[in-house]
């Protein structure tokens, strides 16, 4: 069994200022998590999926660092059920190349999947700043962010 601790960070800035330039891990994940209405008898669901992207690196003292956007979108027999779910779920997917593309400009190698960890051991629901959203035409879009922009909380 590994001896280390798990720091939560919430911003890929802070992530980039703990963890040396290294291998680090991310993940796009997602599985099902439907929103439940009502009650009783009256109660529904409707399907939706939590898509994540989590980063995991080791800091010099050997702890695990980890930051975790996620992001729901509700789910049709077809896909992503409407506008704004499509572009969060397509989003996602740009969020992570963005994420790539940042890590190995700054040097890291980006290495597929992420630490298993006890399921009670969750990160907190951080932001990549290094990436935007923005609405336009009524739906959310992703973008890589300036540099300028990075750390600056009033550009989120």
């Amino acid at each position: 069994m590994n001896n280390f601790n798990i720091i939560s960070v919430p911003s890929f800035s802070d992530f980039v200022a703990e963890v040396p330039v290294s291998a680090v891990r991310l993940n796009l994940g997602e599985h099902s998590a439907p929103d439940q209405y009502g009650s009783g008898e009256r109660a529904f669901s409707v399907p939706a999926k939590r898509v994540t992207l989590d980063l995991q690196g080791f800091n010099e003292d050997g702890d695990l660092v980890w930051i975790s956007e996620d992001h729901k979108a509700s789910w049709g027999q077809d896909g992503p059920l409407m506008p704004s779910d499509k572009a969060i779920y397509a989003g996602m997917g740009k969020l992570y190349c963005i994420v790539s593309d940042k890590l190995q400009a700054l040097g890291y190698q980006v290495l597929p999947g992420r630490y298993v960890l006890p399921s009670d051991r969750l990160p907190l629901s951080g932001g990549f700043d290094c990436a935007k959203w923005h609405q336009q035409d009524g739906t959310w879009q992703v973008q890589p962010a300036d540099v300028e922009e990075i750390g600056d909380e009033s550009a989120a």
